[in-house]
């Protein structure tokens, strides 16, 4: 909800069309699914080291990042 409003808030700011105001949020959700990607793809080359503490260190930042959009 959060990334809902604050990029509504921020495209009415901008003066956007409404229709991109409504879809606005959407950019966000595609950046943390190429971000999950991309640990995902470090967990599975290293799995036996450092693997696992950086996949569940960057899973935190990404959902931290997603429920908190600071400016």
């Amino acid at each position: 909800m959060s990334l809902y409003v604050g990029a509504s808030a921020g495209s009415q700011a901008a003066i956007c069309p409404p229709n991109q105001t409504k879809v606005a949020w959407m950019a966000y959700v595609t950046q943390a699914g190429v971000a999950l990607g991309l640990v995902k793809t470090v967990l599975t080359y290293d799995e036996l080291t450092w693997g696992e503490p950086f996949a569940a260190l960057m899973i935190g930042v990404v959902v931290l990042n997603l429920m908190v959009r600071l400016p």
